[in-house]
C-alpha cells in the first residue's frame, strides 16, 4: 500500500515537472516567429521635456480635406510630454489638438512608412484616450503604394484628459484590429499632401497584399477636441497548427528525457 502510494506520488511530481518545463519552454524557449512576434512598434517616445513634432519619430501629420502637412508643427499635431499608457512605457503621446488654432479642421491623419512588413495573421493594437466619445479613429495601412482606411471606426466609451488617460487601466483604453485583406474591412483613402485627403468607397476586391509599407490613423469628428494615441503595435498571431506542432515536439522531447532518467 505504502509502495503504491509513493509510486503514484512520484509519477504525479514527474508529470507536474514535465508540465512546468513545457510551460517555461513555451514562454521563453520557442522561436518568437511562431508565438506572438512583434512585427512593428511605435511608442511615440518624447523625454525632451517639451512638445516635439511628429517627424521626430519619422511620422507625418496632415489635417483638413486639403491635407495640409504639419509634420514639423508642435501645436496642433505633436508628440506631447504626457505620461504614456501603458504607463510603464517612456513618456510621449501622439496628439491632435484641434482647439489649438482657430478654424482647425475636424479631420486629421498621422502616417509612418517603413520597409515592407508582411502582417498576415496579425493583430494591430494601440491605446487611445480622446477628450470626447464622439472622436472617431480609423486605422490606415499603405499597400502597394496606396493608402487604405479601415471601415471600423474606433472611439472611447468615456472621455479622457491628459491626466486620466495614463492613469486608466490599459485594458479600458486598448483598441484592437485583427488584420485581414478582406474587401469588406477596407475603403480607399486619398492622401495627397497639400491637395486632398479623404475616405473613398469600400473595396470590391481584397487588399492586393498583406505586406504593408505604412501605417497610421485617420481622425474625424475632432473639432475643438484632443485625440490621444499611443503604443501602436503589430503582433503576429501563430497559426493553431504551428503552436500545436511546436508543443507536441516539446512534449516528445520532455518525455524522452524523462524516460532516459527513469531507465
Amino acid at each position: 500500500m505504502k509502495t503504491s502510494l509513493m509510486s503514484g506520488l512520484m509519477k504525479s511530481m514527474q508529470s507536474s515537472a514535465c508540465f512546468g518545463a513545457l510551460i517555461i519552454l513555451m514562454t521563453f524557449g520557442l522561436p518568437h516567429e511562431g508565438f506572438g512576434a512583434v512585427l512593428y512598434e511605435q511608442k511615440f517616445t518624447n523625454t525632451s521635456g517639451a512638445n516635439v513634432a511628429v517627424n521626430s519619430v519619422g511620422w507625418n501629420s496632415y489635417f483638413g480635406s486639403n491635407a495640409a502637412q504639419w509634420s514639423s508643427n508642435t501645436t496642433v499635431t505633436r508628440i506631447t510630454t504626457g505620461a504614456s499608457n501603458p504607463n510603464t512605457d517612456p513618456a510621449g503621446v501622439l496628439a491632435y489638438v484641434s482647439g489649438e488654432a482657430a478654424g482647425t479642421p475636424s479631420v486629421a491623419a498621422f502616417t509612418g512608412t517603413f520597409s515592407s512588413i508582411n502582417i498576415a495573421n496579425s493583430t494591430i493594437t494601440w491605446t487611445m484616450g480622446n477628450s470626447a466619445t464622439s472622436v472617431a479613429v480609423q486605422l490606415l495601412v499603405q499597400v502597394g503604394g496606396s493608402w487604405y482606411v479601415s471601415n471600423t471606426p474606433f472611439s472611447n466609451s468615456t472621455a479622457y484628459t491628459g491626466t486620466t488617460f495614463p492613469a486608466a487601466s490599459t485594458a479600458s483604453v486598448l483598441q484592437t484590429l485583427t488584420f485581414s485583406t478582406a474587401a469588406s474591412q477596407w475603403s480607399t483613402f486619398t492622401l495627397t499632401p497639400y491637395t486632398t485627403m479623404g475616405v473613398g468607397t469600400t473595396l470590391t476586391n481584397p487588399l492586393p497584399s498583406s505586406s504593408i509599407t505604412g501605417i497610421g490613423f485617420y481622425i474625424s469628428n475632432a473639432a475643438n477636441q484632443v485625440a490621444r494615441l499611443d503604443s501602436l503595435t503589430i503582433t503576429a498571431v501563430p497559426e493553431p497548427s504551428t503552436a500545436i506542432l511546436a508543443c507536441a515536439g516539446l512534449g516528445l522531447l520532455l518525455l524522452r528525457k524523462r524516460g532516459g532518467r527513469l531507465s
